[in-house]
């Protein structure tokens, strides 16, 4: 049995039965396969000077703490309508999230930021 919308169950209006599956999700934080489904500095091959590894180092590890922590608590909080959870507040204050949002300055100094992926000053 084939499951025909992946990741949104309750939208499912039913299966395949005796087909294989030919199209199977990317792994967590992995970039998208499909042509302009991700930002062009981020595809293979691409070189920009604007954009540095750590650039693509952190994108990568926000991706994982997204699709790990807050899309499942997001999922769960679309079907009982409450606030997001505490763990998922918890998780972004570890990872020194919240003052990254302020953008570079000497609040990040001494920080270490989505456990060490990338420096304050970068």
């Amino acid at each position: 049995m084939y499951v025909v919308c992946l990741g949104v169950f309750r939208l499912q209006i039913g299966v395949l039965v005796g087909e294989k599956q030919e199209i199977f999700p990317r792994d967590i934080g992995a970039l998208s396969k499909v042509p302009y489904a991700e930002p062009t500095w981020l595809t293979e091959g691409y070189y920009t000077p604007y954009y540095k590894d750590y650039h693509r180092r952190f994108q990568v590890a926000f991706r994982k703490f997204v699709e790990t922590v807050m899309l499942p608590d997001a999922q769960a909080r679309e079907e009982d309508g409450k606030r997001p959870s505490q763990s998922v507040f918890d998780e972004m204050a570890k990872l020194n999230i919240i003052p990254m949002r302020l953008g570079p300055g000497k609040h990040l100094k001494g920080r270490v930021l989505m456990d060490g992926v990338v420096k304050p000053e970068e």
